[in-house]
């Protein structure tokens, strides 16, 4: 155990993770029985969450079509190419290509559509499909 827990901390884990410790970081659960231990008290934090935990699991998993599975896992590659048409839209008339061999590789990778990291944090497509714009997985790539 690194260092003891809060009582903060452990209602925090308990939203998060649920009534059960063994869900919860492994790096946590020590910590956390030790504070269970010392004050039994927070045993109602965890009766608290046990019955929204058992409301979840109550509730019945809907099963998604294999169509709208494609679609979604479509999607990234869709919103990746906007994305590289504007760079080479902006690039090619500002720099030229002149400049294009001095271009480091990561931003030639960007030019040709190499995500880094996952390349969709800032996606406006992600945004709309979050806010519930169905329309997004429609469009033909």
């Amino acid at each position: 155990m690194s260092q003891p827990m809060t009582e903060s901390r452990f209602r925090y884990l308990a939203e998060a993770y649920g009534s059960r410790i063994e869900r919860w970081p492994e790096a946590e659960r020590a910590a956390a029985r030790a504070l269970l231990a010392a004050r039994p008290e927070l045993s109602r934090v965890l009766s608290a969450e046990a019955e929204l935990d058992a409301a979840f699991e109550a509730l019945a998993v809907p099963e998604v079509p294999s169509s709208l599975e494609r679609r979604l896992l479509d999607v990234p590659k869709r919103v990746i190419r906007p994305r590289r048409a504007w760079l080479r839209a902006w690039f090619v008339p500002a720099v030229g290509w002149a400049a294009a061999p001095a271009v480091g590789p990561g931003t030639a990778g960007q030019l040709e559509g190499v995500p880094k990291g996952n390349g969709l944090d800032d996606s406006e497509a992600w945004v709309e499909l979050a806010a519930g714009e169905l329309a997004v997985l429609e469009e033909v790539p």
